[in-house]
């Protein structure tokens, strides 16, 4: 048990420290980046980027987590996902290239389709790293998988870099993201090993797609929506406030996505192993979990009360008017993130069919809230539906998850709504605080520790957690 649980926080300690690192990169590049080009250029990146991703969830088909959760995958199974995922992601793009000048006639710009044409080559090459990647998130080997990430994400950045400060403009952010999936591709090929297989099982393709089908059209539903915002601010409003949104929420998504990809694919791996007891199940959940709602509650409290600090530090003048995007986003992403953590019951259960039903309701509630901010043409009540939408969404993964395990666990959403008090009643006071004060953007980012401190004094307070407690457990594991 004690060995299981050692192997888990040293998967988790690794696959965290690669995203880390690459965040660290990722954030300093578009640090750059964002000083040299303007909202409007990643307002364009925003529009490429909605149908990149669709297309990418398309490709992947869930197929790689099924075979990460099936015990006795075979070279028949790995051969099936692979010519699945090379077809599928031919046919995309070349559905994308004949579409892109009308995508761009849509939204009067011309050059989008150029950068569509050329961004989509991202969909192929991420195709041939699905079988790698499943092999290694099977084998736990997160530390050779966060190497490579890294090393992509290096190399990627520094010709973003040189590209933006010889002139390219929008082309240096797509040459950026094409260098980075050709990399990492090549390096899982060199170093995991190549896969080459037109073998297509029937029978295998019919087991796998059964698993990933369900995971699959809420991934879309969940990908589709979450990036909408873009398409509507673009044809609404401008693409100038498309260049607004998608930097604030790519700067909240790089704290929230370590999270996400690093955790959720080892907690996943690690819970998969326990699918036949429920009691051990029960005890490796709560206790990864745990931490991780105190950990994302922090994120969104700093970006709450520090985004316009945040933003003109890093990013200049230019750009503090995304300050209400990522506020808004930030508090968004933290039930989303909880949201996400739920979904993890219904996989390891084969109760995928759950998460699709779960993200149609939730898209249906998402779309009324867009409704209504259309019809009123106002951003902040457009953006303040996608909030209320991830709440209400929370809430429902997290009781519908609860009935998969047969539990009625009132005590884990007092524990939650005990931290958004927190960070809210500490939102309350700074923001009060500072409305009185002079301090500048910048002079307010001294507050931090002060900030997070109270966030660990009042959870002490509540009875929520007892951060030295938990330090000296994760230290006692680490000994034995």
């Amino acid at each position: 048990m004690i060995e299981g649980k050692k192997e888990l926080v040293v998967s988790l300690f690794w696959s965290m420290g690669g995203q880390i690192g690459a965040m660290i990169i990722s954030l300093a590049t578009n640090v750059l980046l964002a000083r040299i080009l303007s909202p409007f250029q990643f307002g364009q990146v925003g529009i490429i980027m909605f149908f990149i991703l669709i297309s990418n969830v398309l490709t992947e088909s869930g197929l790689g987590g099924a075979l990460v959760r099936k015990l006795d995958a075979d070279y028949k199974d790995f051969s099936t996902v692979f010519v699945f995922n090379v077809t599928l992601s031919l046919l995309l793009y070349i559905i994308l290239f004949f579409t892109a000048g009308l995508i761009a006639t849509y939204y009067g710009n011309p050059e989008l389709e150029k950068l569509l044409q050329v961004s989509g080559i991202v969909i192929l090459i991420n195709s041939f790293q699905v079988i790698q990647n499943a092999k290694l998130v099977r084998a736990m080997k997160f530390k050779r998988k966060s190497v490579y990430y890294f090393n992509s994400v290096l190399i990627g950045s520094l010709v973003g870099l040189i590209l933006a400060y010889n002139g390219y403009g929008v082309w240096s952010l797509v040459f950026l993201q094409i260098t980075l999936a050709f990399l990492l591709t090549c390096q899982l090929w060199i170093f995991e090993g190549a896969f080459f297989s037109l073998n297509f099982s029937k029978a295998s393709f019919s087991k796998l797609f059964g698993f990933g089908i369900n995971t699959t059209l809420a991934s879309i539903l969940n990908t589709a929506f979450d990036n909408i915002y873009q398409l509507i601010l673009a044809r609404t409003f401008s693409i100038n406030q498309v260049g607004l949104f998608y930097q604030g929420k790519k700067l909240q998504d790089v704290p929230n996505n370590v999270i996400k990809l690093s955790s959720l694919n080892v907690v996943y791996s690690s819970l998969s192993k326990h699918q036949s007891n429920n009691k051990i199940f029960l005890q490796k959940f709560q206790s990864i979990v745990n931490p991780l709602i105190l950990l994302c509650g922090a994120i969104a409290l700093v970006f709450l009360i520090f985004s316009d600090g945040i933003l003109f530090l890093l990013y200049g003048k230019k750009w503090l008017e995304a300050e209400f995007y990522m506020q808004v986003l930030a508090v968004g992403s933290f039930f989303y993130l909880l949201e996400m953590f739920n979904r993890l019951i219904f996989k390891v259960y084969d109760k995928t069919r759950s998460i699709l039903y779960l993200e149609i309701l939730k898209k249906g509630v998402q779309l009324i809230t867009i409704f209504v901010g259309l019809y009123f043409r106002d951003i902040k009540l457009l953006i303040f539906g996608f909030l209320l939408t991830n709440i209400l969404s929370f809430f429902f993964n997290y009781y519908f998850s609860r009935r998969v395990l047969g539990i009625v666990d009132w005590f884990g959403i007092k524990r939650i709504l005990k931290v958004v008090f927190s960070f809210l009643l500490l939102y309350v006071i700074s923001d009060f605080t500072f409305s009185k004060s002079s301090f500048l953007p910048e002079e307010k980012l001294f507050f931090i520790p002060v900030v997070l401190l109270g966030y660990v004094f009042l959870l002490r307070i509540l009875n929520v957690s007892n951060i030295y407690a938990d330090l000296k457990e994760l230290k006692s594991i680490f000994r034995k």
